[in-house]
């Protein structure tokens, strides 16, 4: 029951702020005991189909350079890494330490956050850092927050690119977990869609 309560709030965080299923979810699950892959199965067909139904009214505000970008470089990595990671069922515990560490004190260390904001506005530097954090945790959403705010400047854009983002990267691992023949389980995706629709 546990779990259901938790999809519901990281999905209406989602709805309100365009990130929550795969940043929160996912350190949240598996401190309950779910494995990488299992909390990867149940959190990212949610993720997907609440940001196709966040993008879909709004897809003129897409800032497509970034799209592009991310095509090219990120879902590469993306897909490379999460296939090595869960054919070989890798420990992923001590880079998801480190990577919960590193974001939490950006915001206490304004040297660390000035190092993050000047690493986001590198031409290619940010896009390869995304891919490599979300392919091996699942956490590439505080990267994708801080390029997005250094290159979108309307509310709205920023909202509709990161949902429009969010949703390539969870086709990505989707593909890349079909491709090892590890299924989907989508009965929390419709608690989740009939929350926010």
């Amino acid at each position: 029951m546990i779990d259901v309560f938790i999809i519901i709030l990281v999905s209406i965080c989602q709805s309100i702020f365009g990130v929550g299923v795969l940043l929160f979810g996912t350190p949240i699950f598996l401190i309950l005991g779910y494995s990488f892959t299992e909390t990867l199965v149940t959190l990212l067909p949610i993720s997907f189909f609440i940001n196709i139904l966040q993008i879909y009214p709004r897809l003129g505000l897409i800032n497509k350079q970034m799209v592009l970008k991310v095509c090219l470089i990120a879902l590469p990595i993306i897909f490379v890494l999460l296939i090595i990671v869960s054919k070989f069922k890798a420990d992923i515990s001590i880079p998801m330490g480190f990577i919960l560490i590193l974001f939490s004190l950006k915001s206490f260390l304004p040297n660390l956050n000035r190092f993050f904001d000047y690493a986001a506005s590198l031409k290619y530097i940010p896009y390869i850092a995304l891919g490599i954090v979300h392919g091996i945790s699942n956490l590439g959403g505080s990267i994708l927050a801080i390029l997005v705010q250094e290159n979108c400047y309307d509310k709205l854009v920023k909202r509709t690119t990161i949902a429009a983002i969010y949703a390539l990267l969870a086709t990505t691992q989707i593909i890349a977990l079909s491709s090892v023949g590890i299924e989907l389980d989508i009965r929390y995706s419709l608690i989740a869609l009939g929350l926010i629709t």
